[in-house]
């Protein structure tokens, strides 16, 4: 009992590392950019009833700050994610968009959508989307940076109608 215990707890936390597996970003996620032990790295995984109002299935968010290089590194693997992507929008509908602001030369923010994903629920096929969102801020000489992979039926409105509006009113 205790080792099927400690298998399912196992395949659990593998299963949240391996949602963004096939992106380039997935490296940065894993720490490979920026170690985990890094100090300022934090890192949040949710799935279930948490995300579920947002229509989402899983939410992994990771925050650090970064040197110029590391940040000129992340912003490339993110940029060829984007690339990607924007290369396979055939597979994409027309219900999705994006948005990118550049500041400077370089991505100051940027949410696109990656592909889809089809799941067997309950014997029915259904499809969850999947998006990365990208920010880096200065802060004193280094790059505060967040990287957030969201995967769920949601659409990118529906994303927006629920981001946007709560980041709009704390301004």
């Amino acid at each position: 009992m205790k080792r099927l215990l400690t298998f399912i707890i196992a395949a659990t936390a593998a299963m949240s590392l391996w949602a963004q597996q096939g992106l380039n970003v997935d490296s940065v996620f894993r720490g490979l950019i920026v170690p985990k032990s890094a100090p300022e790295f934090k890192e949040t995984n949710l799935s279930g009833e948490v995300v579920k109002p947002y229509r989402l299935r899983k939410m992994r968010t990771i925050s650090f700050l970064a040197t110029e290089s590391q940040r000129d590194h992340v912003e490339r693997l993110v940029e060829d994610d984007y690339q990607f992507a924007d290369k396979n929008r055939t597979t994409l509908t027309d219900i999705d968009g994006e948005e990118r602001e550049n500041r400077n030369g370089h991505i100051y923010y940027i949410i696109f959508r990656t592909a889809d994903r089809d799941r067997n629920d309950a014997g029915v096929r259904k499809t969850d989307h999947t998006y990365v969102c990208y920010q880096c801020k200065p802060k004193g000489g280094r790059y505060d940076i967040t990287l957030v992979y969201l995967e769920g039926p949601a659409t990118f409105s529906d994303l927006m109608k629920n981001f946007k509006r709560k980041n709009n009113k704390t301004r």
